[in-house]
């Protein structure tokens, strides 16, 4: 009896448009509505999570799909649809984790329930298609003639299709942990956080209090800009003659150090998200006269924190003082 099926052939005509379709989409809602650059994950983390990551998904989907379209009649090469399956749900997990760390994993999540019922039935599919010509393969042994035992253990051997999947989903696994691990270790270590930490040090030593803010920090400057809208590298250049060469092209709300004309250190002030709750900077800079602002190392603020906590979170702030 040949073994089919009809459900993987379904599910591979559905993700054949979904997948990449809900990932064109995502890339153009990231685009349009939310092009701050929140960055704990890093620049270059982020600017694979954003656009090399999404094309990956995008090409998988389609090489899973077209896959299934071929084999939901041939079941020997069933394990083919389920690899592709399964490397396209770990690049969707590794998505996901990349955005949960950034801070913005409302994109994610969405993007995340949207593919993933689609995809774990393909999977599902796939997999009990393989298993069935499995069984009727080791079924029909029996009743076909007996073969010498050397030459079984080499037609068993040619392709071992179970070490094979073995291996993938091991390897799959270990990916999504070194991933895991690796973007949380970057994100929690307080990339780009120094001025936030000396502000949080500071007052939870000597209270709300002034302060320069040359005093807080630990490296040399002569000149602190102040951002407060959505800039390109462009617009920087335009405003202080000073290249400001990121991967990803757009700031928002943030400082920049200049040293003899040269960045030495950035700082985001980003609004955090906790799934879709969002909350204010962990960092605010207030009573800046103009949405570009240069700032001198004598310049004196005022150093505070908020009375209220949420999410178990307390809230920096500094005060110009001009």
């Amino acid at each position: 009896m040949k073994l089919t099926s009809v459900p993987l052939l379904i599910m591979s005509i559905i993700n054949l448009f979904v997948v990449p379709f809900m990932m064109a989409l995502a890339v153009l809602f990231r685009f349009l509505f939310a092009p701050q650059i929140p960055s704990p994950v890093g620049d270059w983390v982020f600017l694979f999570g954003t656009t090399i990551l999404p094309w990956m998904i995008f090409t998988l989907a389609l090489i899973a799909s077209v896959l299934g379209i071929i084999f939901w009649r041939i079941a020997k090469y069933a394990h083919l649809c389920f690899l592709a399956g399964m490397l396209l749900f770990t690049c969707l997990v590794i998505h996901l984790i990349i955005f949960i760390f950034a801070q913005i994993v409302d994109y994610a999540w969405i993007v995340f329930f949207l593919i993933a019922p689609f995809l774990a039935l393909y999977n599902i599919f796939s997999y009990k298609l393989y298993k069935e010509a499995l069984i009727n393969t080791s079924e029909s042994t029996p009743v076909q003639k007996r073969m010498p035992e050397n030459h079984k253990k080499k037609e068993t051997d040619s392709f071992p299709v179970k070490k094979l999947i073995r291996f993938s989903l091991l390897a799959m696994f270990s990916l999504v942990f070194v991933a895991l691990v690796g973007i949380s270790s970057f994100a929690l270590s307080g990339h780009n956080e120094r001025l936030y930490r000396a502000v949080r040090d500071h007052v939870r030593e000597h209270g709300e209090s002034v302060v320069t803010l040359w005093s807080l920090t630990d490296f040399e400057w002569d000149q602190a800009v102040y951002f407060q809208h959505l800039l390109s590298s462009q617009q920087i250049y335009e405003e202080i003659g000073v290249d400001f060469t990121r991967p990803i092209d757009v700031m928002t709300r943030g400082i920049l150090f200049i040293k003899d004309g040269e960045i030495v250190y950035y700082e985001i002030l980003p609004q955090r998200t906790v799934w879709l709750d969002e909350l204010p900077a962990r960092l605010t800079i207030h009573n800046v006269p103009e949405r570009i602002y240069s700032f001198e190392p004598i310049d004196f603020f005022l150093a505070g924190a908020t009375d209220e906590t949420r999410h178990g979170r307390r809230f920096y702030w500094i005060r110009f003082m001009h």
